[in-house]
Protein backbone atom coordinates (compact mmCIF):
# COMPACT_ATOMS: atom_id res chain seq x y z
CA UNK A 1 0.00 0.00 0.00
CA UNK A 2 1.34 3.55 -0.73
CA UNK A 3 0.16 6.66 0.91
CA UNK A 4 -0.11 9.78 -0.36
CA UNK A 5 0.62 12.28 2.04
CA UNK A 6 -0.30 15.72 -0.09
CA UNK A 7 -2.89 16.11 -2.20
CA UNK A 8 -5.06 19.11 -3.33
CA UNK A 9 -8.43 17.41 -3.61
CA UNK A 10 -10.20 20.54 -3.05
CA UNK A 11 -8.65 22.38 -6.32
CA UNK A 12 -11.08 23.36 -9.01
CA UNK A 13 -9.40 21.01 -11.05
CA UNK A 14 -10.65 17.66 -9.02
CA UNK A 15 -14.02 19.13 -9.13
CA UNK A 16 -15.76 17.18 -11.87
CA UNK A 17 -13.54 14.09 -11.69
CA UNK A 18 -12.82 13.44 -8.02
CA UNK A 19 -14.84 10.37 -7.83
CA UNK A 20 -12.59 8.91 -10.73
CA UNK A 21 -9.31 10.18 -9.55
CA UNK A 22 -9.78 8.93 -6.31
CA UNK A 23 -10.71 5.14 -8.30
CA UNK A 24 -7.29 5.57 -9.99
CA UNK A 25 -5.51 5.80 -6.72
CA UNK A 26 -6.20 3.27 -5.30
CA UNK A 27 -6.22 0.58 -8.42
CA UNK A 28 -2.94 2.34 -8.21
CA UNK A 29 -2.20 1.11 -4.90
CA UNK A 30 -2.63 4.49 -3.36
CA UNK A 31 -4.62 3.03 0.19
CA UNK A 32 -4.65 6.55 1.99
CA UNK A 33 -4.87 10.12 0.58
CA UNK A 34 -4.24 13.04 3.24
CA UNK A 35 -5.90 16.32 1.25
CA UNK A 36 -4.06 19.41 2.56
CA UNK A 37 -5.67 22.99 2.93
CA UNK A 38 -4.42 26.55 1.94
CA UNK A 39 -7.50 28.58 3.66
CA UNK A 40 -10.38 28.25 5.55
CA UNK A 41 -12.77 28.00 2.52
CA UNK A 42 -10.35 24.93 1.09
CA UNK A 43 -9.92 23.25 4.69
CA UNK A 44 -13.87 23.25 5.21
CA UNK A 45 -14.12 21.49 1.69
CA UNK A 46 -11.54 18.73 2.52
CA UNK A 47 -13.44 18.32 5.83
CA UNK A 48 -16.29 17.37 3.42
CA UNK A 49 -14.71 15.81 0.92
CA UNK A 50 -12.84 13.54 4.05
CA UNK A 51 -16.36 12.63 5.07
CA UNK A 52 -17.54 11.08 1.83
CA UNK A 53 -14.92 9.38 1.02
CA UNK A 54 -11.99 7.16 2.79
CA UNK A 55 -9.77 10.21 2.64
CA UNK A 56 -8.41 12.46 5.69
CA UNK A 57 -7.79 16.00 5.52
CA UNK A 58 -4.89 18.95 7.05
CA UNK A 59 -6.71 22.33 7.55
CA UNK A 60 -4.59 25.24 7.51
CA UNK A 61 -3.64 28.08 6.28
CA UNK A 62 -1.10 28.05 3.12
CA UNK A 63 1.60 31.54 3.60
CA UNK A 64 0.05 33.13 0.69
CA UNK A 65 -3.14 33.27 2.29
CA UNK A 66 -1.85 35.12 5.44
CA UNK A 67 -2.50 38.83 4.44
CA UNK A 68 -5.94 38.84 5.93
CA UNK A 69 -6.29 36.30 8.86
CA UNK A 70 -8.42 37.26 11.44
CA UNK A 71 -8.20 35.75 15.18
CA UNK A 72 -11.55 33.83 13.62
CA UNK A 73 -9.86 31.92 11.27
CA UNK A 74 -7.94 30.41 13.34
CA UNK A 75 -10.44 29.07 15.74
CA UNK A 76 -11.71 27.61 12.64
CA UNK A 77 -8.82 26.00 11.99
CA UNK A 78 -8.82 24.61 15.96
CA UNK A 79 -12.20 23.48 15.27
CA UNK A 80 -11.81 21.32 12.58
CA UNK A 81 -8.66 19.73 13.73
CA UNK A 82 -11.24 18.09 16.05
CA UNK A 83 -12.60 16.72 13.44
CA UNK A 84 -12.10 12.61 13.34
CA UNK A 85 -10.33 12.78 10.20
CA UNK A 86 -8.15 15.86 10.23
CA UNK A 87 -4.93 14.46 11.14
CA UNK A 88 -2.94 17.24 10.84
CA UNK A 89 -2.14 21.22 10.17
CA UNK A 90 -1.39 22.72 7.14
CA UNK A 91 -0.04 23.68 4.74
CA UNK A 92 1.32 26.37 6.91
CA UNK A 93 5.07 27.80 6.41
CA UNK A 94 6.79 30.10 4.82
CA UNK A 95 7.72 31.58 1.04
CA UNK A 96 10.02 33.94 0.41
CA UNK A 97 10.00 32.91 -3.25
CA UNK A 98 6.57 34.73 -4.69
CA UNK A 99 6.07 37.25 -1.46
CA UNK A 100 1.76 37.09 -2.12
CA UNK A 101 1.82 38.05 2.10
CA UNK A 102 4.05 39.83 3.78
CA UNK A 103 6.87 38.29 5.56
CA UNK A 104 5.39 39.39 8.96
CA UNK A 105 1.68 37.71 8.36
CA UNK A 106 3.42 35.03 6.95
CA UNK A 107 5.92 34.40 10.44
CA UNK A 108 2.59 35.02 12.52
CA UNK A 109 0.20 32.78 10.64
CA UNK A 110 3.17 29.85 10.80
CA UNK A 111 3.49 30.65 14.48
CA UNK A 112 -0.03 30.77 15.66
CA UNK A 113 -0.82 27.15 13.47
CA UNK A 114 2.45 26.07 15.22
CA UNK A 115 0.70 26.10 18.79
CA UNK A 116 -2.35 25.00 17.73
CA UNK A 117 -0.49 21.97 16.53
CA UNK A 118 0.80 21.56 19.62
CA UNK A 119 -1.96 21.83 21.59
CA UNK A 120 -3.88 19.26 19.62
CA UNK A 121 -1.56 16.72 19.39
CA UNK A 122 -1.41 16.83 15.34
CA UNK A 123 1.41 17.09 13.01
CA UNK A 124 2.14 20.43 10.87
CA UNK A 125 2.55 19.83 7.45
CA UNK A 126 5.32 22.67 6.59
CA UNK A 127 5.95 24.48 3.47
CA UNK A 128 9.09 25.78 3.15
CA UNK A 129 10.61 27.83 -0.01
CA UNK A 130 13.37 30.11 -0.11
CA UNK A 131 12.51 30.28 3.65
CA UNK A 132 14.71 27.18 5.07
CA UNK A 133 17.18 29.15 7.67
CA UNK A 134 13.80 31.00 8.90
CA UNK A 135 11.50 28.23 8.95
CA UNK A 136 13.73 26.13 10.83
CA UNK A 137 14.65 28.66 13.48
CA UNK A 138 10.56 29.62 13.92
CA UNK A 139 10.23 25.80 14.13
CA UNK A 140 13.17 25.44 16.73
CA UNK A 141 12.31 28.56 18.61
CA UNK A 142 8.40 26.99 18.99
CA UNK A 143 9.25 23.36 19.97
CA UNK A 144 7.58 22.23 16.97
CA UNK A 145 9.67 18.99 17.63
CA UNK A 146 6.52 18.99 20.70
CA UNK A 147 4.21 18.53 17.26
CA UNK A 148 6.46 16.51 14.87
CA UNK A 149 5.68 17.30 11.41
CA UNK A 150 7.07 17.14 7.45
CA UNK A 151 8.58 19.94 5.43
CA UNK A 152 6.48 18.94 2.18
CA UNK A 153 8.28 19.25 -1.49
CA UNK A 154 11.61 19.32 -0.18
CA UNK A 155 14.05 21.73 -2.64
CA UNK A 156 16.49 22.74 -0.17
CA UNK A 157 20.10 21.63 0.49
CA UNK A 158 21.70 18.60 2.58
CA UNK A 159 22.43 20.71 5.43
CA UNK A 160 18.28 21.88 5.76
CA UNK A 161 17.78 18.38 5.07
CA UNK A 162 19.70 17.49 8.60
CA UNK A 163 18.40 20.10 10.76
CA UNK A 164 15.23 19.09 9.77
CA UNK A 165 15.36 15.37 10.22
CA UNK A 166 17.63 16.26 13.09
CA UNK A 167 14.38 17.82 14.92
CA UNK A 168 12.22 14.48 14.70
CA UNK A 169 10.62 16.02 11.18
CA UNK A 170 10.11 14.14 7.59
CA UNK A 171 10.96 15.60 4.31
CA UNK A 172 8.37 15.31 1.59
CA UNK A 173 9.22 14.03 -1.86
CA UNK A 174 7.10 14.20 -4.83
CA UNK A 175 7.24 14.66 -8.77
CA UNK A 176 10.36 16.70 -8.80
CA UNK A 177 12.53 13.87 -8.01
CA UNK A 178 11.84 13.13 -11.41
CA UNK A 179 13.00 16.03 -13.32
CA UNK A 180 16.45 16.31 -15.07
CA UNK A 181 17.20 19.40 -13.28
CA UNK A 182 16.33 17.63 -9.80
CA UNK A 183 19.58 16.31 -9.45
CA UNK A 184 20.49 18.20 -6.51
CA UNK A 185 17.56 16.71 -4.46
CA UNK A 186 18.55 13.25 -6.05
CA UNK A 187 21.60 12.99 -4.45
CA UNK A 188 20.10 14.07 -1.27
CA UNK A 189 17.48 11.40 -0.97
CA UNK A 190 20.42 8.81 -1.56
CA UNK A 191 21.86 10.27 1.88
CA UNK A 192 18.80 10.90 4.24
CA UNK A 193 17.62 7.72 6.07
CA UNK A 194 15.01 6.47 4.21
CA UNK A 195 12.68 6.06 7.48
CA UNK A 196 12.52 9.91 7.61
CA UNK A 197 10.97 10.04 4.21
CA UNK A 198 7.23 10.86 2.55
CA UNK A 199 5.25 10.25 -0.61
CA UNK A 200 3.26 13.41 -2.16
CA UNK A 201 2.07 14.26 -4.89
CA UNK A 202 1.20 18.00 -4.09
CA UNK A 203 -1.53 17.52 -6.85
CA UNK A 204 -2.74 18.85 -9.25
CA UNK A 205 0.64 20.77 -9.09
CA UNK A 206 3.98 19.29 -10.10
CA UNK A 207 2.93 15.95 -11.83
CA UNK A 208 6.50 13.40 -12.74
CA UNK A 209 8.23 13.83 -15.89
CA UNK A 210 6.36 11.76 -17.61
CA UNK A 211 3.01 13.83 -17.14
CA UNK A 212 4.94 17.30 -18.02
CA UNK A 213 2.02 19.79 -18.57
CA UNK A 214 -1.04 17.71 -17.40
CA UNK A 215 -2.96 17.66 -13.88
CA UNK A 216 -1.09 15.65 -11.41
CA UNK A 217 -3.03 13.32 -9.21
CA UNK A 218 -2.53 10.77 -6.51
CA UNK A 219 -2.21 7.91 -9.11
CA UNK A 220 0.86 9.47 -10.51
CA UNK A 221 2.58 8.37 -7.18
CA UNK A 222 3.80 5.10 -7.99
CA UNK A 223 6.39 7.37 -10.57
CA UNK A 224 7.69 8.66 -7.28
CA UNK A 225 7.98 5.31 -5.93
CA UNK A 226 9.67 4.04 -8.93
CA UNK A 227 12.50 6.86 -9.10
CA UNK A 228 13.05 6.55 -5.33
CA UNK A 229 13.51 3.10 -5.31
CA UNK A 230 15.90 2.96 -8.04
CA UNK A 231 18.18 5.79 -6.12
CA UNK A 232 18.37 3.59 -3.15
CA UNK A 233 18.89 0.30 -4.86
CA UNK A 234 15.95 -1.27 -3.46
CA UNK A 235 12.59 -2.64 -4.67
CA UNK A 236 9.69 -0.53 -5.17
CA UNK A 237 7.70 -2.87 -2.61
CA UNK A 238 10.62 -1.63 0.03
CA UNK A 239 9.98 1.91 -0.85
CA UNK A 240 6.14 1.48 -0.27
CA UNK A 241 6.32 -0.56 2.65
CA UNK A 242 8.57 1.60 4.45
CA UNK A 243 7.21 5.21 3.10
CA UNK A 244 3.59 4.24 4.53
CA UNK A 245 5.01 2.86 7.62
CA UNK A 246 6.55 6.55 8.26
CA UNK A 247 3.00 8.08 7.33
CA UNK A 248 1.27 5.72 9.68
CA UNK A 249 3.85 6.98 12.15
CA UNK A 250 3.93 10.70 11.86
CA UNK A 251 -0.06 11.34 11.09
CA UNK A 252 -1.35 8.30 13.71
CA UNK A 253 -3.85 7.13 10.46
CA UNK A 254 -4.91 3.70 12.47
CA UNK A 255 -4.34 1.88 8.65
CA UNK A 256 -1.05 0.13 9.55
CA UNK A 257 -0.13 -2.03 12.86
CA UNK A 258 3.21 -3.72 11.94
CA UNK A 259 3.56 -7.27 13.66
CA UNK A 260 7.07 -8.69 14.62
CA UNK A 261 8.25 -10.00 11.35
CA UNK A 262 10.16 -13.49 11.46
CA UNK A 263 10.99 -13.72 7.62
CA UNK A 264 11.13 -10.12 6.03
CA UNK A 265 12.05 -9.23 2.31
CA UNK A 266 14.39 -6.62 1.01
CA UNK A 267 15.64 -6.46 -2.73
CA UNK A 268 14.92 -10.17 -3.89
CA UNK A 269 16.41 -11.22 -0.13
CA UNK A 270 14.48 -12.73 2.26
CA UNK A 271 15.88 -12.09 5.50
CA UNK A 272 15.18 -14.76 8.77
CA UNK A 273 14.57 -13.06 12.47
CA UNK A 274 16.50 -15.39 14.89
CA UNK A 275 16.87 -13.51 18.28
CA UNK A 276 16.52 -10.14 19.15
CA UNK A 277 19.52 -11.18 21.70
CA UNK A 278 23.22 -9.88 21.19
CA UNK A 279 26.54 -9.87 22.67
CA UNK A 280 27.45 -6.32 21.68
CA UNK A 281 25.59 -3.02 22.72
CA UNK A 282 26.67 -1.10 19.95
CA UNK A 283 25.95 2.40 20.20
CA UNK A 284 24.66 3.15 16.38
CA UNK A 285 22.38 -0.23 16.89
CA UNK A 286 18.36 0.86 17.34
CA UNK A 287 17.60 -2.77 18.65
CA UNK A 288 16.11 -1.12 22.02
CA UNK A 289 14.10 1.71 20.91
CA UNK A 290 12.97 1.47 17.31
CA UNK A 291 13.79 -2.14 16.26
CA UNK A 292 12.49 -0.91 12.58
CA UNK A 293 14.37 -2.38 9.42
CA UNK A 294 13.25 -1.12 5.85
CA UNK A 295 9.99 -1.20 7.35
CA UNK A 296 10.00 -4.20 9.18
CA UNK A 297 9.26 -4.93 12.87
CA UNK A 298 11.80 -6.82 14.06
CA UNK A 299 10.97 -7.10 18.01
CA UNK A 300 10.25 -10.41 18.67
CA UNK A 301 7.69 -11.57 21.63
CA UNK A 302 9.37 -15.29 21.53
CA UNK A 303 12.04 -16.76 19.22
CA UNK A 304 10.88 -18.80 16.51
CA UNK A 305 11.18 -22.46 16.20
CA UNK A 306 13.08 -24.27 13.12
CA UNK A 307 9.73 -24.66 12.26
CA UNK A 308 8.03 -21.68 12.69
CA UNK A 309 11.13 -20.02 10.89
CA UNK A 310 10.84 -22.85 7.73
CA UNK A 311 7.03 -22.03 7.61
CA UNK A 312 7.44 -18.26 7.42
CA UNK A 313 9.83 -18.54 4.23
CA UNK A 314 6.75 -19.78 2.34
CA UNK A 315 7.89 -20.09 -1.16
CA UNK A 316 11.68 -19.58 -1.85
CA UNK A 317 12.53 -20.17 -5.38
CA UNK A 318 11.60 -15.92 -5.87
CA UNK A 319 14.69 -15.44 -3.52
CA UNK A 320 18.41 -14.76 -4.85
CA UNK A 321 19.51 -15.70 -1.34
CA UNK A 322 18.13 -15.92 2.21
CA UNK A 323 20.18 -14.17 4.81
CA UNK A 324 20.02 -15.05 8.83
CA UNK A 325 19.94 -11.63 10.08
CA UNK A 326 17.58 -9.52 12.22
CA UNK A 327 17.74 -7.13 15.22
CA UNK A 328 20.36 -9.92 17.34
CA UNK A 329 23.08 -11.93 16.95
CA UNK A 330 21.76 -15.01 14.97
CA UNK A 331 24.48 -17.50 15.87
CA UNK A 332 23.48 -17.28 19.75
CA UNK A 333 21.08 -19.60 18.14
CA UNK A 334 23.52 -22.15 16.59
CA UNK A 335 21.44 -25.19 16.64
CA UNK A 336 18.50 -23.57 14.92
CA UNK A 337 20.72 -21.64 12.16
CA UNK A 338 22.29 -24.97 11.59
CA UNK A 339 18.96 -26.88 11.47
CA UNK A 340 17.09 -24.22 9.14
CA UNK A 341 20.21 -24.36 7.07
CA UNK A 342 20.29 -27.39 6.56
CA UNK A 343 17.00 -27.79 4.99
CA UNK A 344 17.27 -25.48 2.47
CA UNK A 345 20.60 -26.53 1.10
CA UNK A 346 18.41 -29.52 0.07
CA UNK A 347 16.45 -27.08 -1.75
CA UNK A 348 19.79 -25.62 -2.94
CA UNK A 349 19.47 -22.48 -1.63
CA UNK A 350 21.63 -19.46 -1.36
CA UNK A 351 22.44 -18.89 2.38
CA UNK A 352 24.08 -15.87 3.92
CA UNK A 353 25.05 -15.16 7.73
CA UNK A 354 24.71 -11.73 8.98
CA UNK A 355 27.41 -11.78 12.21
CA UNK A 356 29.19 -9.74 14.40
CA UNK A 357 32.05 -12.60 14.73
CA UNK A 358 31.83 -13.59 18.43
CA UNK A 359 30.13 -16.84 18.15
CA UNK A 360 33.14 -18.72 18.93
CA UNK A 361 33.70 -16.98 22.18
CA UNK A 362 29.84 -17.34 23.08
CA UNK A 363 29.55 -21.13 22.51
CA UNK A 364 33.49 -21.85 23.84
CA UNK A 365 34.77 -23.60 20.76
CA UNK A 366 35.17 -23.44 17.14
CA UNK A 367 31.73 -23.38 15.37
CA UNK A 368 32.68 -22.63 12.10
CA UNK A 369 33.61 -26.31 10.82
CA UNK A 370 29.74 -26.81 11.95
CA UNK A 371 28.53 -24.13 9.11
CA UNK A 372 30.52 -26.26 6.50
CA UNK A 373 28.72 -27.39 3.58
CA UNK A 374 25.26 -24.68 4.80
CA UNK A 375 26.39 -21.22 4.47
CA UNK A 376 28.03 -19.78 0.96
CA UNK A 377 28.46 -16.62 2.40
CA UNK A 378 29.86 -14.81 6.17
CA UNK A 379 29.35 -11.07 6.70
CA UNK A 380 31.15 -10.45 9.90
CA UNK A 381 31.05 -6.31 11.63
CA UNK A 382 34.84 -5.55 12.06
CA UNK A 383 33.45 -2.11 12.73
CA UNK A 384 36.98 -0.58 13.86
CA UNK A 385 40.63 -0.66 13.59
CA UNK A 386 41.28 -1.59 17.18
CA UNK A 387 40.16 -2.74 19.94
CA UNK A 388 39.96 0.13 22.39
CA UNK A 389 37.50 1.74 19.58
CA UNK A 390 35.92 -1.23 19.09
CA UNK A 391 35.09 -1.68 23.09
CA UNK A 392 33.74 1.84 22.70
CA UNK A 393 31.58 1.55 19.97
CA UNK A 394 30.13 -2.05 20.17
CA UNK A 395 30.65 -2.57 23.78
CA UNK A 396 30.57 -6.48 23.82
CA UNK A 397 29.70 -8.24 26.60
CA UNK A 398 33.30 -10.19 26.53
CA UNK A 399 35.17 -6.64 26.56
CA UNK A 400 38.50 -5.49 24.54
CA UNK A 401 39.27 -9.53 24.00
CA UNK A 402 36.46 -10.07 21.68
CA UNK A 403 38.32 -7.45 19.08
CA UNK A 404 41.45 -10.09 18.35
CA UNK A 405 39.00 -12.66 18.20
CA UNK A 406 36.50 -11.35 15.35
CA UNK A 407 39.53 -11.35 13.41
CA UNK A 408 41.05 -14.95 14.02
CA UNK A 409 37.01 -15.74 13.37
CA UNK A 410 37.02 -14.08 9.96
CA UNK A 411 40.17 -15.53 9.19
CA UNK A 412 39.18 -19.22 10.15
CA UNK A 413 35.94 -18.95 8.17
CA UNK A 414 37.84 -19.07 4.88
CA UNK A 415 38.67 -22.32 5.74
CA UNK A 416 34.84 -23.53 5.49
CA UNK A 417 32.86 -20.85 3.79
CA UNK A 418 33.10 -19.83 -0.15
CA UNK A 419 32.54 -16.06 1.18
CA UNK A 420 33.85 -14.11 3.84
CA UNK A 421 33.56 -10.26 4.34
CA UNK A 422 34.57 -8.23 7.03
CA UNK A 423 32.14 -5.00 7.28
CA UNK A 424 32.30 -1.63 8.73
CA UNK A 425 30.12 1.04 9.21
CA UNK A 426 31.16 4.47 8.52
CA UNK A 427 31.14 6.26 11.61
CA UNK A 428 32.99 8.92 13.77
CA UNK A 429 36.38 7.97 13.79
CA UNK A 430 35.97 4.47 12.33
CA UNK A 431 39.66 4.68 9.96
CA UNK A 432 38.37 2.79 6.76
CA UNK A 433 41.71 2.54 5.52
CA UNK A 434 43.44 0.45 8.57
CA UNK A 435 40.30 -1.62 8.44
CA UNK A 436 40.47 -2.20 4.53
CA UNK A 437 44.15 -3.63 5.71
CA UNK A 438 43.52 -5.64 8.15
CA UNK A 439 40.66 -7.68 5.86
CA UNK A 440 43.24 -7.58 3.36
CA UNK A 441 46.06 -8.75 5.35
CA UNK A 442 43.30 -11.97 6.20
CA UNK A 443 42.68 -12.29 2.44
CA UNK A 444 38.82 -11.62 3.41
CA UNK A 445 36.39 -9.33 1.52
CA UNK A 446 35.11 -5.93 2.90
CA UNK A 447 32.51 -3.78 2.63
CA UNK A 448 31.94 -0.33 4.30
CA UNK A 449 27.93 -0.07 5.52
CA UNK A 450 26.57 3.26 5.57
CA UNK A 451 25.53 4.80 9.37
CA UNK A 452 22.13 5.11 10.27
CA UNK A 453 21.11 2.64 7.25
CA UNK A 454 20.08 -0.87 8.15
CA UNK A 455 18.97 -3.60 5.41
Amino acid sequence: MIIETHAHLYSPEFENDIDAVIERANESGIGVIITVSSDIQSSIANSIISSRHNIYFAPGIHPHDTENITDEDFTKIEELIKNEKAVAVGETGLDFFKNYSSQESQEYSFVKQIDIAKRAGKPLIVHCRNSYERSIEILETEDARAAGGVVHCFSGDYKAAKQILDMGFYIGVGGTITYPNSSPLREIIKKVPLESVLLETDCPYLPPQPFRGKRNEPSFLVHVVKAIAELRGLSEEDIERMTSLNAETLFSLGVISPSASIAYKIRNSLYLNVTNKCSNHCVFCARGTRPLVKGHLLRLEMEPSAGEMLSAIGEYSQYDEIVFCGYGEPLIRLDIVKEVAAELKKRNIKIRINTNGQANIIHGRNILPELKGLVDRISISLNAQNAELYHKICRSDFGKTSYDEIIRFAAEAKKYIPDVTLTVVDFNDIDIGECRAIAESIGVGFRIREYNEVG
